[in-house]
């Protein structure tokens, strides 16, 4: 059998499963439900920014210099300030670590990490941190508007994930895979999920993973572009208002420290209800062995496996950029994967539902049902409402917790 025709058999077959495959999605997911979710899981930006700064407020009072501050980020929208709070908990005695944890620097992805943050404060600090020695930053959504409007990107369109670096070079590099499959990615016209626009765009996506393959196609999406202003994944041309007040407020943290774990939450990428373990790859091999050491018993995705992606201008990569030489940093994302996008029919909802929501913002949608169903279908994408996925993933970072502060 030539090429061609094992394409076509291989088309109709995935065509066949996307036409009548309707997942369980929590199938696999076997587990009670967790009554603390209701306690951490917030439903909008505004109750978890109250619910963060409440928790910050208890700290303020038990440890003595702890710090509560705020990042004012500039938006048109005049009847809301947006901003970025967080809590600094210094060391108690003599600083020799840092630990640092983000959430929401993809806006929308902030629900669950904001959950994960008031976790750590209220039962995983003063429990398996070094109060003694370790000082402790908490950061509350990196991108407050995206979060508050459910958006991914901030309101100037730029994901902050690839905005981030020590010079300004990255807004010259260019996606040419990205370029190559612009019009698949950015249609021009209303967001639409009908039957025939579903299935069009599944045709489409079909024969550019036959001709690319799935790793290339991927990494061209993911991988970020600096070209397209109403592209997704647009990098920007410009640093956004968060970078340098962001940078002083992490150098600070991090003075005198000479090792500092750095851990981003993140939603939608990988397995259901699986808690990916995705740093960077370390500049050296002590970095490595250090992440290893931290992360012992766990599976590490390293950026360059081949189950995973490279991006630029990333804020872990960044952090660990600022500190000096001498400081061992180590960078983490803490991935909780929702749709199982590591699979093919998983990866092409993904990318067709990011597709949906930046079309419906920039062109509009077909009709008030196409809009409300868009939206509902882009925020199960990264805050799943399954009350057992949301357990899950509490348990599971709940019980990393403890390994990773013994070894750090």
């Amino acid at each position: 059998m030539n090429n061609f025709w094992k394409w076509i058999l291989n088309f109709i077959i995935l065509l066949s499963l996307l036409s009548c495959a309707k997942e369980d999605l929590d199938a696999n997911l076997r587990i009670e439900i967790d009554p603390r979710i209701e306690k951490y899981y917030k439903e909008d930006y505004l109750s978890s920014r109250d619910a963060f700064l409440e928790i910050a407020k208890k700290f303020s009072s038990k440890f003595k210099l702890t710090q509560i501050g705020k990042i004012s980020i500039p938006s048109k929208d005049k009847s809301l300030e947006y901003r970025v709070d967080y809590i600094f908990i210094p060391a108690q005695r003599v600083v020799e670590k840092t630990f640092i944890l983000t959430s929401g620097i993809h806006g929308i992805e902030a629900f669950t990490g904001a959950a994960m943050q008031r976790h750590f404060l209220e039962e995983i600090y003063e429990k398996y941190v070094n109060l003694q020695n370790t000082n402790t930053l908490v950061i509350h959504a990196l991108n407050p508007w995206g979060f508050h409007n459910l958006r991914r990107v901030t309101e100037n369109n730029i994901d902050l994930n690839r905005n981030f670096g020590l010079t300004k070079d990255l807004f010259n590099k260019k996606n040419e895979g990205y370029r190559a499959i612009h019009e698949l990615l950015n249609p021009n016209s209303p967001a639409d999920t009908g039957f025939l626009q579903d299935k069009l765009f599944i045709v489409k996506a079909i024969y550019n993973i036959a001709t690319k393959g799935m790793p290339a196609l991927r990494q061209a999406i993911l991988e970020g572009q600096y070209e397209i202003p109403k592209g997704i994944y647009f990098g920007g041309q410009e640093f956004e208002p968060l970078r340098y007040p962001l940078d002083e407020l992490l150098v600070k943290a991090t003075l005198s420290s000479k090792k500092i774990l750095f851990i981003d939450l993140h939603t939608g990428y990988g397995e259901r209800g699986v808690l990916h373990l995705f740093p960077s790859d370390p500049k050296n091999e002590k970095v490595k062995k250090l992440t290893e050491e931290v992360f012992t018993g766990y599976k590490i995705d390293w950026a360059s496996s081949d189950d995973f992606y490279k991006t630029t201008g990333e804020l872990s990569t960044h952090v660990c950029d600022l500190v000096a030489e001498n400081v061992d940093c180590i960078p983490m994302v803490f991935e909780y994967g929702t749709l199982n996008s590591q699979t093919t029919l998983g990866s092409i909802e993904s990318i067709h539902r990011t597709i949906l929501e930046n079309q419906g913002y920039w062109e509009g949608y077909a009709s008030k049902e196409a809009e409300k169903r868009i939206k509902e279908k882009y925020r199960e994408m990264f805050f799943p409402s399954s009350k057992k996925w949301r357990t899950k993933v509490l348990l599971d970072t709940e019980k990393i917790w403890g390994n990773v502060f013994k070894n750090f």
